[in-house]
């Protein structure tokens, strides 16, 4: 346990710590097929826990829900195209 303390503390390696960073899940909306349920968990539940991990640890966070909040059009054209691809 002390070694892989020590490890990621960056005393064994010469390597600098992987750079970690969080990001919320963007909004979700029944036109995308997403059921009500999961779109408001996202929405109460998880990206509260993370930003709640955001502010604890300082580790820097992409709020993807904000940004794509109000550009609702840039996530549903995305997300179209990437369904069609997958077809």
């Amino acid at each position: 346990m002390e070694k892989l303390i020590l490890f990621i503390n960056n005393k064994l390696c010469r390597a600098k710590p992987p750079k970690i960073l969080l990001a919320t899940v963007p909004p979700l909306k029944a036109d995308l097929g997403i059921p009500e349920s999961i779109a408001k968990r996202v929405k109460d539940i998880i990206n509260p826990e993370i930003r709640g991990i955001n502010k604890k640890l300082s580790i820097p966070l992409v709020d993807n829900y904000t940004l794509l909040r109000t550009t609702w059009s840039i996530l549903k054209m995305a997300y179209t195209r990437m369904k069609k691809g997958m077809n």
